[in-house]
């Protein structure tokens, strides 16, 4: 079992139970006294700077210097959920065995202003996000404008978190177009090729999100 609902605040993270009330492991850390004096620690206890997807030790994206503190806490955020969506089997299949060692690996940068909410390089091996975009300026209902064949789709993902994760698995989706079939965003004549990056996305990573009504 790799992350499961254990009640309404419980997740199983491979190795031990988390409250996502408290922000503690909820089971002992199977290294003991290794990593922490306290068995039921997560990410240090400090969550906006490092994550813990396996539950035995804490992680964080890795991020240009640049990058200021607010901006990190908000990127680690959307990286922890952005794990979390990718144990889920549709998300896996749409990504390939690959995508939780290269969201690891990708270095994040910001900038300031345009329209979108971020690209990826060229290359494939940055990600650059916009601190006006989505990621920065998530509403904590989860609200999230979304490109349809008539008109724009208006979606509740849940919480801040799930548009933080969103945003970074598009340009996931970028980075592993060889598996994703993901167009390179922008581009006159890619605009429907662009909206259907989207909706594959939230089709096979998010079936929990809602659709407002107009």
């Amino acid at each position: 079992m790799a992350l499961g609902i254990f009640s309404s605040t419980s997740l199983y993270y491979r190795a031990r139970y988390y409250d996502s009330q408290t922000g503690r492991f909820i089971s002992e850390d199977s290294s003991k006294f290794e990593a922490n004096l306290s068995l039921y620690v997560y990410a240090g206890n400090t969550p906006t700077a490092y994550i813990d997807s396996l539950g035995t030790e804490s992680e964080k994206p890795s991020l240009d210097s640049a990058v200021s503190q607010d901006a990190a806490a908000q990127i680690t955020v959307g990286f922890n959920a952005a794990l979390a969506r990718l144990k889920n089997d549709n998300c896996k299949k749409l990504f390939g065995c690959n995508a939780e060692a290269k969201l690891r690996s990708t270095t994040y940068f910001t900038y300031k202003g345009g329209a979108e909410g971020g690209y990826t390089d060229p290359n494939h091996k940055d990600v650059y996000l916009n601190l006006q975009g989505a990621l920065f300026n998530a509403r904590s209902d989860g609200y999230i404008k979304l490109p349809r064949q008539n008109g724009n789709g208006h979606y509740l993902l849940g919480d801040a978190a799930a548009v933080q994760a969103f945003v970074l698995l598009h340009e996931l989706g970028h980075e592993l177009s060889d598996v994703t079939g993901f167009v390179p965003d922008g581009g006159k004549g890619n605009e429907s090729k662009n909206r259907d990056n989207s909706l594959k996305l939230l089709g096979k990573c998010f079936l929990d999100a809602r659709l407002m009504t107009e």
